[in-house]
């Protein structure tokens, strides 16, 4: 119940489900009977308003989950705009369930500040954040920030893996694999300058593309 896409959440879909209790108490009963199998949800605090939650976190704990993932945003907020954090904070408290905050987490320090403000929380969860700085948990492990010259080439390594699968396991020539991989760089581009991210996204072949992407390191 976190996805934000717009065509799911008209349709009821991901954060969508958030505004129908009668799906969450049917999904409920599900899970309650199904005492062989292990549950969590994901969700975030509502659709268009952050209090949402208040409506069916009972509902939520009458269900016997592992965790519960909050990302306080709505549904309408996408991925931008402030966190709301008392309606996070509220709901915390109400929550019978583990609860794993996420959302905006994008460096060793804010990882820090999140766990002691919430000591009571069972987990941190990245998304998008470990994306930007697929560095970010060895770096929080060592507890030291890299250098940005130590954040690229563990970028480019991660890149360099992804790309090498990409070319083993897809069948459709370059454009195929070209249009798996340029979209990552919208979050791995966040460490160089627009312009050299800019010669990536054009690149209209391997080879071609493969130069530019040499061009960072």
């Amino acid at each position: 119940m976190g996805c934000p896409f717009v065509p799911q959440v008209r349709k009821g879909r991901g954060a969508g489900m958030l505004v129908r209790s009668d799906v969450i108490s049917e999904i409920s009963r599900h899970v309650q009977s199904m005492t062989d199998m292990i549950f969590s949800i994901k969700m975030r605090l509502g659709v268009e308003k952050p209090t949402d939650w208040r409506d069916i976190i009972g509902i939520i704990n009458d269900m016997p989950l592992s965790h519960l993932t909050i990302h306080p945003r709505t549904a309408s907020q996408q991925y931008a705009g402030e966190l709301h954090t008392d309606e996070f904070n509220r709901l915390l408290e109400q929550s019978t369930n583990p609860v794993i905050f996420n959302g905006d987490i994008e460096s060793p320090s804010q990882i820090d500040a999140i766990r002691e403000s919430h000591s009571e929380l069972n987990g941190i969860m990245l998304g998008r954040g470990l994306l930007k700085r697929p560095s970010v948990i060895a770096e929080w492990y060592q507890q030291r920030e890299w250098t940005h010259a130590e954040r690229v080439s563990h970028l480019l390594d991660l890149h360099e893996a992804i790309f090498e699968h990409y070319s083993k396991t897809l069948t459709g020539g370059d454009a195929q694999i070209l249009s798996k991989i340029k979209p990552l760089w919208e979050y791995l581009g966040t460490e160089f300058e627009r312009k050299a991210i800019k010669k990536i996204i054009k690149a209209n072949s391997i080879s071609g593309y493969r130069i530019a992407v040499m061009q960072l390191a």
